[in-house]
C-alpha cells in the first residue's frame, strides 16, 4: 500500500511539474466526451474548467476544430472576466478556420482589428500580429519578413508604391482582408489565389489590365473593389465567387456586361458606373439579378 501510495504521489508530481491536467493522462478517452463537458462548463460559464476539458479533446484530436473554437470562446470570456485585453484566444480561432468553422474567421474579423501592429513594431512579436498596418510607406515589394508573421488575419498595404506582388504574399494563408488600394500593381502574383479564406480585398486604383484566370478560387470573397483600374473584360472563373455580397468595378474600361457577372445570384451591391456600358445592358443585369442594387 506504501509502495501503491508513493507512485500515486509521483504520478502527481510529474502532472503537476510539467503542467498537466490528470484529464489528459486519460487518453484511451474519447475527445467527444471531453469536449460536451467542456460546452457544460462553459454554459455555467465555469470558463476554467471548460478551457481545461477542450484542451483535453484537442489533446486527443488535434484537429478537432469545434473544440479550438468553443476553447477560443472560453478563454476569451475569462479575459473579460477578470479585466484583461487579450487577443491570445485568436490562435485558437485561426486553427478552427483552418478546420472548417466558419464562424471562426467571424469572430477573427470582430477581434483582430483592437490590436493592429505597424511595420516596426511587428518585427518585435511576429507570432502575436494578427493586424498589420503597413500602408503609406513608400513600398516598392513586399516586405522580405512578411512570412514572419504567418498568423496575419488583416493587413494593410495600401498606399504604397507596389508594381507586382511577391509570391510570398499567398503563403499568408489566413489572411481574411487585404488592402492594396492605391499601389501601380500591374499584375498579381501567379499564386494570388491561394489565398482561399480571403473575404475582403481591394485592388482599386492600380494599374491592372486583368485578373488571373484562376482568381475565381477566391471562393470566399464577400467584398471586392477593384475601381479605377484598367479591366477590359473579367476571367470565365468570376463566376465561382459564389459568396459574393459587393462588388465595384466602376471606372474601368468595361464595354458590356461580362456574361460571368449574370450568375453571381448573391451579389447585392454592384457599382460600375464609369464604364462604357450602353444602359439596355444594364437591364440584363437586372433582369439576372433581381435583388442587386445596381449604381451605373
Amino acid at each position: 500500500m506504501k509502495r501503491l501510495a508513493l507512485l500515486s504521489l509521483q504520478i502527481l508530481f510529474w502532472v503537476g511539474f510539467f503542467g498537466l491536467s490528470p484529464l489528459a493522462a486519460q487518453v484511451e478517452e474519447d475527445p467527444t466526451s471531453f469536449y460536451w463537458q467542456g460546452l457544460s462548463h462553459l454554459e455555467k460559464k465555469e470558463y476554467l474548467q471548460a478551457i481545461r476539458h477542450f484542451t483535453t479533446a484537442i489533446s486527443l484530436n488535434n484537429a478537432y476544430a469545434e473544440a479550438y473554437y468553443q476553447r477560443a470562446i472560453a478563454k476569451n470570456a475569462l479575459n473579460k472576466e477578470l479585466g484583461y485585453l487579450s487577443i491570445e484566444h485568436c490562435h485558437d480561432l485561426i486553427k478552427a478556420m483552418n478546420g472548417g468553422k466558419p464562424e471562426a474567421a467571424e469572430m477573427l474579423l470582430e477581434h483582430v482589428a483592437a490590436e493592429c501592429f505597424s511595420l516596426q513594431a511587428a518585427k518585435m512579436q511576429p507570432k502575436i500580429v494578427f493586424c498589420a498596418d503597413f500602408s503609406t510607406h513608400g513600398l516598392t515589394e513586399i516586405p522580405a519578413n512578411i512570412t514572419d508573421f504567418p498568423f496575419i488575419v488583416q493587413l494593410n498595404l495600401a498606399e504604397n508604391e507596389l508594381t507586382t506582388l511577391d509570391s510570398a504574399l499567398a503563403r499568408l494563408e489566413n489572411v481574411l482582408v487585404l488592402d492594396l488600394n492605391n499601389n501601380r500593381l500591374n499584375e498579381l502574383s501567379a499564386n494570388f489565389s491561394q489565398l482561399s479564406h480571403l473575404q475582403f480585398l481591394n485592388l482599386s486604383d492600380n494599374n491592372l489590365k486583368e485578373l488571373n484566370s484562376d482568381f475565381g478560387n477566391l471562393k470566399n470573397l464577400r467584398v471586392l473593389q477593384i475601381k479605377n483600374n484598367y479591366l477590359s473584360e473579367l476571367p470565365l472563373s468570376f463566376e465561382k465567387l459564389e459568396n459574393l455580397e459587393n462588388l465595384d468595378i466602376s471606372y474601368n474600361q468595361l464595354s458590356q456586361v461580362p456574361a460571368v457577372l449574370l450568375r453571381l445570384q448573391n451579389l447585392r451591391e454592384l457599382h460600375i458606373e464609369g464604364n462604357a456600358i450602353p444602359k439596355e445592358e444594364i437591364e440584363k443585369i437586372r433582369t439576372a439579378l433581381p435583388k442587386t442594387e445596381i449604381f451605373f
